[in-house]
């Protein structure tokens, strides 16, 4: 058997009112990233480019 079978999938768009996603086959969890900001002085004289975190992360 099937992990999950019979499972049903639920989304809401406010919180309070739920409908069932229909026709769901299987469901892949993305990739977690990290954005980062180019802090490169412009009169920097190290020759790399400087980067700071973001701190969000794209799911």
């Amino acid at each position: 058997m099937a992990q999950g079978y019979k499972t049903k999938f639920y989304r809401s768009d406010d919180g309070s009112f739920y409908s069932q996603v229909a026709g769901m086959l299987d469901l892949e969890p993305g990739e977690e990233s990290r954005g980062s900001v180019d802090m490169t002085p412009i009169d920097g004289t190290s020759g790399y480019i400087d980067y700071d975190p973001s701190g969000l992360r794209d799911a």
